[in-house]
């Protein structure tokens, strides 16, 4: 039987841009790639995830690239495109359309001890430097496939970027080079990556494939107020407790009088002058080796009411705790003056703030969902009094 030269050139595109599980270019595949940039004190911020795929064939010249979009949308429903991208099955090499060229972006022919140069035009950089150091194995849905790993040119120290043979950079699908470009301020992850929604590579740490935000936080604005000579207690107080992997006191020095509990995240002791203190804390997750957030404010330290008058601290009651949602909450201020108390719900918004005073004041259980709030009592110059959490049942 004859095969048509006809039928031949029918194939050619599938060969290229087929349903080959292992290659880049393959349009049942899914990348999903968190960016990650870093604020002071490489404080980690999530910059989002977004989404990669291949759909649909553009002829650009003499070449036929596979159209690429993109989503940051967590149901991958809207989509928009990117660029377009073109694998070279035979030499395994991927290239990434950039306004007037091609970049290569993978040679997964590289040997250990060979260099290369990646044009990467969708991070819009050009000669960055990776050298092979060595290549491994890992199980990739049942396959062996090749693990590459590599230095920059400005550093043999730690490892700069690390490909995956048919999956990409660890980086993310279209960072291939980011280690070599010597990029500050932020970094990425590919997450994971799927075939016909079928995960085929997971990210052993973040172990999912959307993420949005990165945990614990710190709910507390700023610090509370101190009295010189008087019995002073401050409690961090955290949205998400779960993932705590450590708390650090940030500067140079403790104020004289205080100490710091890097278990609990509390600051106490008995302030010895009158002044504003810079302080700041740090929490991370170790798991992710991030820097989540960070409480950064004064300490201010005044002077004690009354002449000679050496107080202990004065305690704010808040009951019952829980609360049944028959119940009301009492909150009971032993202070002179105007407060106000804002309630955050459970996702760290302010869904309620009202003006107290000293006294007893009463709040209906029943205008709030069950769950577990934070309570947080603050005078007229936003000084926070106290912060409790508050279950309702």
């Amino acid at each position: 039987m004859k095969t048509s030269f006809a039928f031949i050139l029918s194939l050619i595109p599938l060969f290229i841009f087929g349903q080959n599980t292992y290659q880049i270019a393959d349009t049942t595949k899914t990348w999903n790639t968190v960016s990650i940039g870093y604020l002071a004190f490489n404080v980690a911020q999530c910059a989002g995830t977004k989404s990669n795929k291949f759909s649909g064939q553009t002829t650009i010249g003499n070449n036929t690239y596979l159209n690429v979009f993109e989503s940051d949308d967590s149901l991958q429903t809207n989509w928009g495109q990117i660029g377009f991208l073109r694998e070279d099955t035979i030499d395994h090499k991927v290239y990434y359309k950039g306004p007037d060229e091609d970049g290569l972006i993978y040679d997964f022919n590289i040997e250990a001890g060979d260099s290369i140069y990646i044009d990467n035009y969708y991070y819009d950089f050009t000669d960055a430097l990776l050298i092979c150091d060595s290549i491994d194995y890992v199980n990739i849905n049942g396959e062996q496939k090749q693990r590459y790993y590599f230095y920059s040119g400005f550093s043999k120290s730690i490892y700069s970027e690390i490909w995956i043979e048919d999956i990409g950079s660890m980086y993310g699908l279209l960072a291939s080079g980011y280690g070599g470009a010597g990029f500050a301020g932020g970094t990425s992850k590919l997450l994971c990556c799927s075939t016909n929604d079928n995960v085929i590579y997971m990210d052993t740490i973040f172990n999912t494939c959307y993420i949005d935000e990165f945990y614990p936080k710190i709910t507390s604005a700023y610090y509370d107020t101190a009295y010189l000579n008087t019995a002073y207690e401050f409690q961090l107080q955290l949205s998400d407790t779960s993932d705590i992997g450590s708390i650090s006191w940030w500067g140079e020095y403790i104020p004289d009088g205080y100490s710091f509990d890097a278990g609990t995240g509390i600051i106490s002791g008995i302030p010895v002058s009158t002044g504003n203190f810079p302080c700041g804390i740090t929490i991370a997750n170790n798991d992710l080796g991030l820097i989540t957030d960070m409480l950064e404010s004064e300490i201010v330290v005044l002077l004690p009411e009354g002449i000679g008058k050496v107080d202990k601290k004065k305690n704010i009651g808040i009951f019952p705790n829980p609360c049944n949602r028959s119940q009301d909450i009492n909150i009971e201020i032993p202070y002179e003056g105007v407060y106000f108390l804002e309630i955050i719900d459970p996702l760290g918004n302010v869904i309620s703030r009202e003006s107290i005073g000293n006294g007893l004041s009463k709040l209906d259980c029943q205008a709030f969902p069950k769950g577990v709030y934070l309570f947080r009592v603050i005078n007229t110059y936003d000084s926070v009094i106290t912060i409790r959490k508050v279950a309702i049942e």
